[in-house]
C-alpha cells in the first residue's frame, strides 16, 4: 500500500458520523508496514450521554465501516481484529490487496448526512429498501423494528416525553449545549447552523447551560415547547421512524459492532436517496434508566415517567425489554430543505506515526 492512498482512505473514513461530531478516533500505523494500521479511541470526558464510553465505541464502530468500505475504493480488502479487552485500541486493520470490487456504498461516504428540517410526509420508504435494511441489520444479529402505522402516534408521543424529560435535566441538556460551536466551519462540535435554532441559537444555548433557568424553563412550559420542536414536529411529520434494539451485552467490542450496523444502514439509505436522523439521545436516555448505577442521574420524577414510558413503548411494539435493548433510534425520509454539511478534524489530527 502507498502512503497517498492510506491517507485518502483515512481522509474518506473521517466523513464518518460521530455523536455531537467529537470524531472520537486516533489511527496509529507505521510507515515500513502501511498495509496493517490500529484504531484507538480518545478518551473523551464521561457525559451525561457517554457514560461507560458507550457513544464513543458506536462512533468508533461508524468509523471502522467507513474505513472498511472506503478502502473497497482503491482495490482493497480489510481483515478486522477487534480488541475487547479494557485497552483503548479499538481495534486492528489488515489491507490487502485484491480483486474486490469498489462497494456499492463507496459513493455514499461523502453524500451521507445528518437532516434534521422536515421530510416530505407524503413519501414513504420503499419495501424493497426496507427489506434490505433489514438483511443488514440480521448480519450483526440486531433487529430493526419499523415503526408500524397503529404504533406511530403512541411512539410520536413517547419520544416527546423522553425529549421533554431531556430538556428539563439540566445535566443532560447542558451537555448537549456545552457541544454547540459557533464559529465558522467548525472541525469538530455542533454547528449551530445544522440545528434549526435560527437566530436566537447563541441566547437559547447560553440559558440553557444555566442550572436554574432549565428548572424555570419547566415551570414555564418552555421546555413543553422546546420538546415539541425538536422532537414531536419532526418525528409526527415523517412517515418511517425506526428502532433497532438487540440483546447485546454492552460491552466495548458489541458497542462497535451497533456502530458499523448503523453506519451500513444509514449509506444503504443514502445510496437510494433517503437522508435520515438519528435520535441518538433517545436511546442514550433510555439505557441510561435501565442501569441500575446510572439512573441515579435522574430524579424520582423522571425515574417514574421514565420507568412509563418503557413499558409503554415496548407494549406498544411487542418487544422484551430483556431481550430487546434499546440501541438507536432515527427516522428516514426525503428532506423538504437542505442542511449545512458539517467539517471534519484535519487528517494531521488523528493518526499517529509510531
Amino acid at each position: 500500500m502507498f502512503y497517498k492512498e492510506l491517507l485518502t482512505i483515512l481522509e474518506l473514513a473521517q466523513r464518518a458520523p460521530s455523536g455531537d461530531n467529537i470524531q472520537p478516533w486516533k489511527v496509529f500505523y507505521k510507515k515500513r508496514n502501511l498495509s496493517k494500521i490500529e484504531i484507538f479511541y480518545d478518551i473523551q470526558k464521561e457525559d451525561f450521554f457517554n457514560f461507560e464510553n458507550r457513544a464513543t465505541f458506536v462512533s468508533c464502530g461508524c468509523y471502522l465501516k467507513t474505513l472498511e468500505i472506503a478502502a473497497t475504493g482503491f482495490g482493497y480488502s480489510t481483515i478486522i481484529k477487534f480488541d475487547d479487552s479494557s485497552s483503548k485500541r479499538i481495534a486492528t486493520i489488515h489491507f490487502k490487496k485484491s480483486l474486490v470490487k469498489q462497494s456499492l456504498l463507496f459513493p455514499s461516504i461523502t453524500k451521507r448526512i445528518t437532516n434534521r428540517n422536515a421530510y416530505d410526509s407524503s413519501k414513504f420508504i420503499d419495501k424493497k429498501i426496507i427489506h434490505k435494511l433489514n438483511e443488514v441489520v440480521k448480519k450483526f444479529n440486531l433487529t430493526l423494528n419499523h415503526i408500524k402505522k397503529e404504533q406511530k402516534n403512541q411512539v410520536d408521543d413517547l419520544c416527546f416525553k423522553v425529549e421533554q424529560i431531556k430538556i428539563e435535566n439540566w445535566k443532560a441538556i447542558s451537555t448537549i449545549f456545552n457541544s454547540v460551536k459557533f464559529e465558522e466551519k467548525p472541525k469538530t462540535g455542533l454547528d449551530f447552523r445544522s440545528l434549526n435554532l435560527g437566530k436566537s441559537a447563541k441566547i437559547t444555548s447560553y440559558l440553557l447551560r444555566k442550572k436554574k433557568l432549565v428548572s424555570f424553563f419547566k415551570v414555564l412550559g418552555i421546555s413543553k415547547k422546546i420538546a415539541k420542536e425538536t422532537s414531536y414536529d419532526l418525528t409526527s411529520n415523517t412517515n418511517d421512524l425506526f428502532f433497532l434494539t438487540g440483546n447485546v451485552k454492552m460491552t466495548k467490542k458489541n458497542l462497535v459492532s451497533v456502530g458499523m450496523c448503523i453506519q451500513e444502514v444509514w449509506l444503504e439509505l443514502t445510496s437510494k436517496e433517503y437522508t435520515m436522523q438519528p435520535f441518538v439521545n433517545f436511546s442514550f436516555m433510555l439505557q441510561r434508566f435501565l442501569h441500575k448505577e446510572h439512573s441515579q442521574s435522574y430524579s424520582q420524577e423522571e425515574q417514574i415517567k421514565l420507568k412509563n414510558i418503557i413499558s409503554l413503548l415496548y407494549s406498544t411494539m411487542n418487544l422484551d425489554i430483556k431481550k430487546d435493548l434499546p440501541l438507536f433510534f432515527f427516522r428516514a425520509g426525503i428532506p423538504l430543505s437542505d442542511t449545512v454539511k458539517t467539517y471534519r478534524k484535519n487528517i494531521e489530527d488523528i493518526i499517529v506515526n509510531e
